[in-house]
């Protein structure tokens, strides 16, 4: 269970402490320090045995269940819930947050294959140890990181792409007909695909 509850903590927003070999976590703003496991089987995250760790956790769960329409796990959130089956229930939430956090990474790494076709400056920080990426906005810009590029929620970051895919020399329209689809219709998902989709077979040619 201990590999299960530190899925969930870090899903709640919980943030691992540097040096503890992944075993103490504060809330994101808090100074409380909270261990997965104090060496003699308590935890403080007892999220498989306690209904008022875990309810929160189902909420934050239907929430994202909405976001990403997850309605398979969807149905056995509530068949556990009307059960009163905290086991399922358990269960239930770390297969949903698993599928959450891969499909976040499928997300990153479109996000980052779009950002080096806009050539972004990169910068490895000491203190984080992570790539960040320099967006130009207005007459400045800042510094992101990788989970931090907004290319699939944000029309802000989109539209520039396909500024740059169709000022491309030597394509067809039908090279992006996919993207007009998307623009004429304002559905940011499809846009977005039809992007990521287009940086593909381009990178490939």
């Amino acid at each position: 269970m201990k590999n299960e509850n530190k899925l969930i903590a870090e899903f709640m927003g919980y943030e691992l402490l540097d040096g503890t070999d992944g075993n103490c976590y504060r809330q994101q703003g808090g100074w409380e320090i909270l261990m997965i496991d104090d060496g003699n089987g308590n935890t403080d995250f007892p999220y498989d045995t306690d209904w008022n760790r875990l309810m929160p956790v189902v909420i934050k769960c239907f929430a994202t269940v909405d976001e990403y329409s997850y309605d398979d796990i969807n149905f056995k959130l509530n068949d556990a819930l009307l059960e009163t089956n905290i086991d399922t229930l358990y269960r239930g939430v770390v297969e949903l947050i698993n599928k959450y956090n891969e499909d976040n990474q499928l997300e990153e790494n479109k996000n980052k294959l779009i950002a080096e076709f806009m050539e972004l400056p990169t910068e490895v920080f000491k203190q984080s140890k992570t790539r960040h990426y320099f967006m130009t906005e207005f007459n400045s810009g800042s510094w992101y990181e990788e989970e931090e590029l907004s290319y699939d929620v944000s029309w802000d970051w989109l539209m520039p792409v396909v500024y740059k895919i169709k000022w491309l020399e030597d394509l067809e329209v039908e090279c992006y007909e996919d993207i007009d689809n998307g623009l004429t219709n304002a559905l940011l998902p499809q846009t977005y695909d039809a992007v990521v989709e287009f940086i593909n077979k381009y990178i490939e040619e």
